[in-house]
């Protein structure tokens, strides 16, 4: 059965109304409940050490062989990666979404859910990043991109290609962009800083040329003593980790939106929608093309990475090296996504696939479990104020054990309800109606 078949196999009674476990595909959820599982091992550093010291390790001194090794292997295979696999999965449930409603209620009314459906989902990414203080969130950029990813699900895979190209090339001349823009800056302080450290007095314009240059800098390229001052006002409490955090927040989701994150979010969504149409994400093509295709990926990311890694960290962290590095960013987190994803496809159909069922089960709570994790750093990190305590191995080390949690977690509460709680009010304010909670 392809993958069109499986979305319209469903009936019409049920297509008009949340999916359904007997309309679930499984391999969507099993990738859904990798990615909601892996991505926690890069947000964990921003979540406990903050975003400027998970960024560049060294920003406080060289790491320690612990941490060193707890951010270096992460950074060759998960940077980007998971961000990349839940964007495919996010097009290709837009997709599936609509598929399915469009052929029960009509093309307006599948329009209309969809897009009420992306207007919560803005909503959750609201409370995630500003009442769970979570600068990460992911849901906020997903609910935009939703109010017009759709218009894209029936093209050709010729033109989805295309416009995926088109993205890309944009995403690579604003990196292009910023990484001279950053060398620029750099050569500038360097230049500031060479005159100072001969004695000469800064006044007048070049001293007001100084200080905008160093406030400029200080969000992207913060000092040691800057990222110091924020910590302790993160770990101050609540209050003083909204007052630190929310601008922060409110950059990422405006400014560098627009800027990285729109393009970022496209080309994953669009890619999302052109899998799903070959039935790649339903595990239709044999094993050995997903085998082949995973070697392929590999192949492909793994030197670029390790190069870019290896040339930031020989720089000791220069955070310049890494702006250049980073334009090969999207073939690498894309090329690896693949390989991720068809490497675990394979092990599936193979039934060697560690842990299949509770994967899939993490998947199926995917909001639910993401915004766990927001809960937790809350908790830990901003209200016990732990903030900045832990090292790189510890956080992974904290990793591991939520993953064991919400690994048995999910079955156990599946076993007893439809949905995770967030799921279940997210499809209750989709639909207007309050839903079906515990198994009948």
């Amino acid at each position: 059965m392809t993958s069109i078949d499986q979305a319209n196999a469903v009936g019409a009674h049920e297509l008009a109304a949340p999916t359904g476990d007997k309309s679930r595909i499984e391999t969507l959820d099993i990738l859904r409940g990798i990615a909601l599982l892996g991505i926690l091992i890069i947000n964990m550093p921003v979540m406990g050490l903050s975003y400027d010291v998970a960024i560049n390790p060294g920003l406080l001194g060289l790491p320690t062989d612990s941490d060193f090794w707890s951010w270096y292997i992460p950074s060759i295979f998960f940077e980007g990666t998971f961000r990349t696999i839940f964007g495919i999965l996010f097009g290709a449930g837009v997709y599936l979404f609509l598929s399915r409603l469009e052929e029960s209620v009509g093309a307006a009314k599948a329009k209309s859910l969809h897009l009420r459906r992306s207007m919560w989902l803005i909503v959750f990414g609201l409370v995630d990043a500003y009442l769970l203080i979570w600068i990460g969130d992911i849901l906020f950029a997903y609910g935009l991109m939703g109010l017009f990813i759709w218009a894209f699900r029936k093209m050709s895979l010729r033109k989805l290609i295309i416009w995926i190209l088109v993205f890309t090339s944009i995403s690579f001349l604003l990196k292009l962009g910023n990484a001279a823009g950053s060398e620029e800056l750099f050569n500038t302080l360097k230049d500031f800083n060479t005159r100072i450290a001969t004695g000469e007095q800064l006044e007048g314009d070049d001293l007001k040329a100084y200080q905008k240059l160093r406030s400029d800098m200080s969000f992207q390229f913060p000092t040691a003593d800057q990222a110091r001052e924020n910590i302790e006002q993160v770990r101050s409490g609540y209050i003083g980790a909204f007052n630190e955090l929310w601008p922060i927040s409110l950059l990422l989701q405006t400014y560098l939106f627009l800027l990285f994150g729109l393009w970022d979010s496209a080309i994953t969504m669009l890619l999302g929608i052109a899998l799903f149409k070959t039935g790649f994400l339903t595990g239709e093509k044999s094993q050995k093309t997903y085998l082949i295709l995973g070697l392929i990926g590999y192949a492909v990311a793994v030197p670029i990475r390790y190069v870019v890694v290896g040339n930031f960290a020989a720089s000791e962290f220069d955070p310049v090296i890494l702006a250049w590095g980073n334009l090969s960013y999207d073939l690498v987190r894309v090329a690896m996504a693949i390989g991720h994803i068809s490497i675990a496809v394979f092990l599936f159909k193979s039934a060697k696939l560690p842990l299949a069922n509770a994967l899939a089960s993490v998947g199926q709570m995917a909001l639910t479990n993401y915004l766990m994790h927001s809960v937790v750093a809350l908790m830990l990190f901003i209200i016990l104020g732990q903030y900045g305590n832990f090292s790189r191995l510890e956080l992974t080390g904290l990793t591991v054990g939520i993953w064991i949690f919400q690994l048995w977690f999910s079955p156990f509460w599946l076993k007893r309800y439809r949905y995770g709680p967030a799921e279940w009010l997210w499809r209750s304010l989709t639909y207007k109606k309050k839903q079906a909670f515990k198994h009948n």
